[in-house]
């Protein structure tokens, strides 16, 4: 019985260093032990689940909410997938259906697949999988276009903001657009000086 057990874990072994080898990498023992002990991690939401949540001590909630939603789109259409079941076609198979059936615009799904992508970039350098689907899949997006307001629009935005007659929620959104058009700093910059002074959108005078 030993016998076997130990002959079952030597063949299983092998079988990982002769596939890391094949894919034309250098194999280190890191990486055997990663593949050897992957288990249910073999199957691609499973492992971006127990990644992400490896990850979460270091990622701003945002950051890991929006991951979170990929995993679970990806969940959604096809939750037991292995690594070497995704290909090309599956890559074209899942953009219909982020496009098609989840009602997706174009730049979202391009977001989760840069996310997929990231996953197996990780699971690769941890020698989970040596499959790598998006060498030949082009992530597409829309062209943003950029408007601009003209100084007679500003003004007409800064009497609607003095006036004080809109919604609170809209009023903070027009003090925060205003405020970033006079002083020029960026959307980041300003909510960083928000956090530490939440009624800032209030001082807007423009001089």
């Amino acid at each position: 019985m030993l016998k076997k057990w130990l002959s079952d874990k030597i063949i299983k072994i092998e079988g990982i260093i002769l596939e890391l080898e094949n894919s034309g990498r250098v194999v280190t023992t890191e990486m055997v032990r990663e593949r050897y002990h992957a288990g249910d991690l073999t199957y691609v939401v499973a492992f971006c689940e127990q990644e992400l949540e490896d990850q979460k001590p270091h990622l701003a909630h945002k950051t890991y909410l929006n991951y979170r939603r990929c995993i679970n789109n990806l969940k959604d259409y096809r939750p037991n997938t292995k690594f070497n079941e995704v290909d090309e076609q599956f890559l074209k198979d899942y953009q219909y259906y982020l496009l098609h059936v989840k009602g997706l615009k174009k730049n979202s799904v391009a977001h989760d697949f840069r996310t997929i992508r990231k996953f197996f970039n990780i699971a690769n350098k941890k020698g989970i999988t040596v499959f790598y689907p998006f060498d030949h899949f082009k992530i597409t997006t829309d062209e943003t276009i950029e408007e601009y307001c003209t100084p007679e629009e500003v003004d007409k935005l800064d009497l609607l903001f003095h006036n004080g007659t809109l919604p609170l929620k809209l009023q903070k959104t027009l003090g925060f657009f205003l405020f970033s058009c006079y002083t020029g700093i960026s959307g980041k910059a300003y909510k960083m000086m928000s956090i530490s002074k939440p009624t800032l959108y209030k001082y807007v005078e423009r001089v």
